[in-house]
């Protein structure tokens, strides 16, 4: 198969997932709104949801640039010097992160639009 013709069916198989992921959490929200209407507990339920995602695509940002930069590290450098980058990498998202949920926790209209 062509690369063109690769990358076209790795698209087509990401557009029918999304497509059903998004048919999916269309149902997921009638099955709630049936039994809790609008209720506080409704509320609460709909608006959990973004939280785990957000969180998901974090780590999986994080994983996507910080994993090869590190592999290159384990090859390229002596043993002490992975560690500490992995060292100073952790208490560099800690410094982001904090003020962050910190933010989230005072105001939450600052997350959920």
């Amino acid at each position: 198969m062509t690369s063109k013709g690769q990358i076209l069916k790795s698209t087509s198989v990401i557009a029918f997932v999304t497509a059903i992921s998004r048919i999916c959490g269309s149902l997921r929200d009638q099955r709630v709104a049936i039994p809790l209407e609008t209720s506080p507990a409704a509320d609460a339920f709909i608006l959990a949801f973004p939280i785990p995602n957000l969180i998901r695509r974090m780590i999986g940002t994080l994983s996507a640039s910080f994993i090869p930069l590190f592999a290159g590290y384990l090859r390229e450098k002596p043993h002490r010097d992975p560690v500490a980058l992995r060292q100073n990498i952790f208490w560099d998202i800690g410094v982001v992160m904090c003020p962050c949920v910190d933010l989230a926790a005072v105001v939450p209209e600052a997350i959920e639009p």
